[in-house]
């Protein structure tokens, strides 16, 4: 037996490296993209505008923004998730060294960087799509939309409820006050004793007891402003308020995670684009559901994109019927699935509205046949709108008429909705399952949104509505997987809904780089 392998090189042999790093650098590695992206035109609105920040004519000349940026960008692409993870590539691997022409920040120089130009950094998703959009590899012929739940930088258990959070300022009030006249009494006792020095704890002090206190004031102070906004945001229908809030990071929001643990959450949403997988718009706010996000959504891809999209695809928790409207009025053609209660075969159930709105009664044993919603009676899609009546027909000839108008929360959001109610139905042989219950009448509520709902179940239910449909999950839910395990931001490290959309945002710049560098054949002729 020969025995072990023998090393190449004992450590403290003398080794020369070739004389340039461009030779270590394999020619089709990544780094060479990325570096070829951030010094093109294509992303140089972005970073000019970092450029401007800086005065050159006076101290240490900074890191050039390009750089830094990109450095930032490509840690997140090889797991580099930290500014103290950047710093140590920077000293040791051979790609890191590369990018920065061995320059070597430190992590409290990188972190300040993007805090710094947060705003700019978010300017370069703008430029990544604008890149692919002329390269032909982003379509937006077909958008998929989600969202998902990100941690926030603090615990359930910094999550109280207003009265004590009220409580505790009106506690921290007193302590300040009452260190603060101690405070002067010492400074006074000093004064006339020469300025002798405290004779206890140095980090017990009046004073720094006093800033103690201050600091959790304004904490306090911070998490009853962002109570009040949810109050107001509440107020206009948009989400219904909780009676707590969060004294570490008020803008997060108690909430149901995507592991079915309620904690301190963002809700994060993604939109990306069918054909290529370019994320194309990202925001994040402290909703607890999706409902109403779907045409903010919109609105940001056409900020980013300079257009909208053809086709937008989403789930269910998309879907009221404000968001429908809205999108039909845009131009855009929805594919959003039907809630479960809703959905029924829409090609059984058509000829045999279209023979209700003719006037035909149909037999007892036909109506028993027809669909059932979840709560076990006559789904109410079985019955015929008249809109120059305004009336309702049931399928034995039955008229519903309006009675009431009332507002309800639709998803978080108030919507008025019409009720229309049958004279009497006590003698109706399918009074059990149609009324059920002790109830002699039928109610059947409508809002003015019914018509677009009834458009997108149409559309839903045909075999195109479909097949566009099975493209969702994949393209979108893929993509949240990536940014949110492979960049390594199923957890922000920063506090406050501005830090957070920030990591987000770089996720998906980091993400669209990707793809950008996935089809470099179409991408390198323009750059």
């Amino acid at each position: 037996m020969a025995g072990f392998r023998a090393p190449e090189e004992r450590r403290f042999q003398m080794v020369l490296f070739p004389e340039r790093l461009d030779d270590v650098i394999p020619a089709d590695h990544l780094v060479r993209h990325v570096l070829a992206l951030f010094e093109s035109e294509a992303l140089s609105g972005s970073i000019q505008a970092m450029e401007r920040v800086y005065d050159l004519a006076r101290g240490r000349p900074p890191y050039h923004p390009r750089y830094m940026a990109a450095l930032y960008v490509y840690g997140m692409l090889t797991g580099y998730r930290s500014s103290r993870q950047l710093e140590d590539a920077c000293h040791n691997r051979i790609d890191v060294r590369y990018l920065m022409e061995c320059q070597r920040p430190d992590h409290a120089t990188i972190a300040e960087f993007v805090v710094r130009h947060g705003s700019e950094l978010q300017g370069l998703l703008r430029d990544t799509l604008t890149l692919g959009r002329r390269a032909g590899v982003l379509k937006l012929s077909r958008v998929a939309l989600d969202g998902t739940k990100l941690k926030a930088r603090g615990s359930k258990g910094s999550i109280l409820r207003r009265a004590r959070i009220e409580r505790e300022l009106e506690e921290a009030d007193r302590e300040v006050a009452r260190l603060s006249s101690e405070y002067e009494e010492n400074e006074r006792r000093e004064s006339l004793t020469g300025g002798l020095d405290w004779g206890g704890d140095p980090d017990k002090t009046p004073a720094q007891q006093k800033r103690r206190f201050e600091r959790q004031q304004r904490a306090l102070q911070a998490a009853l402003a962002e109570f009040s906004e949810r109050q107001k945001r509440s107020a206009r229908g948009s989400s219904r308020v909780q009676e707590q809030v969060s004294v570490t990071d008020p803008e997060a929001r108690g909430m149901a995670g995507k592991d079915g643990c309620f904690g301190l959450h963002y809700n994060a949403q993604v939109a990306v684009d069918v054909d290529s997988g370019m994320v194309v718009a990202v925001d994040l706010n402290d909703e607890t559901g999706d409902a109403g996000q779907l045409i903010p959504m919109v609105e940001e891809i056409e900020r980013n994109c300079g257009e909208k999209p053809e086709a937008v695809l989403a789930d269910s928790a998309y879907g009221p019927g404000p968001d429908l409207t809205a999108l039909e009025e845009a131009g855009i053609e929805g594919f959003i699935a039907v809630p479960e209660g809703e959905s029924i075969d829409e090609e059984a159930l058509a000829a045999q509205r279209e023979r209700i709105a003719g006037g035909e009664i149909l037999t007892v044993e036909e109506v028993a046949r027809m669909p059932r919603g979840r709560n076990g009676r006559l789904h109410r899609l079985c019955f015929h709108y008249r809109e120059d009546e305004d009336l309702y027909v049931c399928p034995l000839g039955a008229r519903l008429r309006f009675v009431r108008t009332q507002t309800q929360r639709l998803k978080g959001r108030k919507v008025k909705r019409r009720t229309y109610e049958s004279e009497d139905c006590s003698r109706c042989p399918l009074l059990a399952s149609c009324c059920g219950g002790s109830k002699k009448v039928r109610t059947i509520t409508r809002d003015r949104h019914e018509g677009s709902r009834q458009r997108l179940r149409h559309r839903m239910s045909s075999e195109r509505g479909r097949e566009i449909y099975r493209a969702r999950a994949p393209s979108v839910e893929g993509r949240i997987a990536l940014m949110t395990a492979v960049t390594g931001r199923r957890r922000v490290s920063r506090f406050g809904r501005a830090g957070a959309k920030l990591e987000w945002s770089l996720a998906a710049i980091a993400t669209n780089i990707r793809v950008l560098v996935s089809a470099w054949q179409l991408v390198k002729p323009i750059i």
